[in-house]
């Protein structure tokens, strides 16, 4: 079994690595919020791998992905610090995505045919 921790890096971080990215490279690209404010990420921020499946459980962004300079985050996975010594695990990065506001989304909402039926949205 392999113990994975999930963070948040930039969305750019892919452009400006290339292929084969140091660790020191990937930690020095870790993202961890404004200052001031809460943890960037919060919720089950670890993943344990067994014949190379695990599951994401539940996570949440505290803050919008529009202070960034690419306006967007990627999620990274990295082994645990007590995990691996002796080897190079080549950390893991999701495709880039924006990270908005609900209350920018909430004129949409009034608009939706769903917005009065008691229905959830379809998205």
């Amino acid at each position: 079994m392999l113990k994975l921790i999930v963070t948040v890096i930039g969305g750019d971080f892919d452009e400006e690595a290339g292929k084969n990215w140091t660790e020191e490279f990937f930690v020095n690209n870790e993202m961890k919020g404004q200052e001031g404010k809460m943890p960037l990420l919060a919720g089950d921020l670890s993943v344990i791998l067994d014949k190379g499946m695990g599951t994401l459980g539940s996570i949440t962004f505290n803050d919008l992905s529009s202070w960034t300079r690419s306006g967007k985050f990627r999620l990274g996975v990295k082994t645990a610090l007590d995990c691996c010594e002796e080897i190079r695990v080549l950390e893991g990065i999701s495709n880039a995505f924006v990270v908005e506001d609900v209350l920018v989304l909430t004129p949409l909402l009034s608009l939706s045919p769903y917005a009065n039926l008691g229905t959830p949205l379809p998205w």
